[in-house]
């Protein structure tokens, strides 16, 4: 068994590092740019809203491109700003962060157990 506190002491400079917003960015960027589970999705998953009789097919790929960079934008957003909220407020509390590392384990067992259990 680990001892929390000899941990947040090895954690605690490393997370208190910030690193710039620019390289957060490219790097977040450059992941999904050099992912090819994103190019084949969209490959896989654009052209059925598509018309083939469309006059301007790039017109219409560029389209559903911007829309689903303008919804992602939102939510990935939301979720970061929910994340941060939760972080703010657990931060000083590691009885908080005890139950909801057992919460999470168990969970993540339960899903595995149910994984391994299920036929087809």
């Amino acid at each position: 068994e680990r001892d929390d506190a000899t941990v947040e002491q090895v954690e605690t400079p490393a997370a208190k590092r910030a690193r710039p917003l620019k390289s957060l960015f490219m790097q977040g960027f450059l992941t999904n740019v050099l992912n090819p589970k994103v190019v084949l999705f969209f490959l896989s998953f654009f052209p059925q809203f598509v018309d083939p009789l469309a006059a301007h097919k790039a017109l219409a790929f560029l389209a559903l491109g911007a829309v689903f960079i303008v919804m992602s934008t939102i939510w990935n957003s939301l979720v970061a700003w929910v994340a941060a909220s939760v972080t703010r407020r657990v931060a000083g509390k590691p009885g908080i962060k005890r139950w909801l590392d057992r919460v999470v384990g168990t969970a993540f067992i339960g899903l595995g157990a149910r994984l391994a259990f299920t036929t087809r």
